[in-house]
């Protein structure tokens, strides 16, 4: 009789740099049986090209690649159980961990191995990555919508009120279109060789939203009041 079991887990956003992508692999490794051969797989997906390695030790002998890498899958495999962290960019922007193999306890193990080891790695904006900002662009533009045809002396008693809608909404549509770029969901640091703005580009942005939010906030207050 054969059996496949399969667990996953979604990941929180992550940042890794190969020291410690390398600590993590030790860990995967020492899951499965150490008896029989190990193998793996790490794709990278660049705009212009693929790259796939075997090893960590591949990947450390790499004199191509610089800076962060944002887009891979990782995969660790031995006979019938795999364990894979791959992400997924249709619907949503975040990376997975997935485990097969005929024992629903190892599967469940080694999700959770690695599940803790993001965990322990996770960066800042890790909540904005799995923020419904689409559905508060379609919330938002609606509200906007609605104002402009019900309730337009709103918006045209403080200019504030303008600057910050507009600034607010246009923030939510540069996030809901960049995210990906912006705040990735992964990330392998490879070299740290970026400028500033590239860096904190996260920061740069969340800092503009909220800006914006709290210019509309204090457009409809002052307004409210002098109504």
């Amino acid at each position: 009789m054969k059996r496949r079991v399969e667990r996953s887990k979604k990941l929180p956003a992550f940042s890794v740099d190969i020291a410690e992508l390398e600590r993590l692999w030790a860990r995967v490794n020492a899951l499965f049986d150490e008896d029989e051969r190990i193998d793996s797989r790490i794709s990278i997906t660049l705009p212009a090209e693929e790259i796939e390695f075997k090893s960590i030790d591949e990947l450390k002998e790499c004199t191509n690649l610089a800076g962060r890498i944002t887009n891979f899958d990782l995969a660790l495999y031995q006979n019938n159980k795999t364990v894979t962290i791959r992400g997924h960019f249709l619907l949503y922007s975040q990376y997975t961990v997935s485990a097969t193999g005929d024992n629903e306890a190892w599967c469940a193990g080694a999700v959770e191995t690695v599940y803790l080891f993001f965990q322990s790695h996770r960066v800042w904006y890790h909540w904005l990555v799995v923020a419904p900002i689409g559905w508060m662009l379609i919330i938002f533009m609606n509200m906007s919508a609605a104002i402009l045809t019900y309730n337009k002396g709103i918006l045209s008693a403080d200019k504030t009120i303008v600057v910050g809608w507009t600034a607010t909404l246009i923030t939510l549509t540069f996030l809901f279109a960049y995210r990906k770029k912006l705040l990735p969901p992964a990330i392998i640091v490879i070299t740290e060789e970026e400028g500033f703005i590239k860096k904190h580009s996260a920061e740069l942005a969340l800092i503009i939203a909220l800006v914006s939010l709290l210019l509309t906030g204090i457009g409809l207050f002052i307004s409210g009041k002098s109504s």
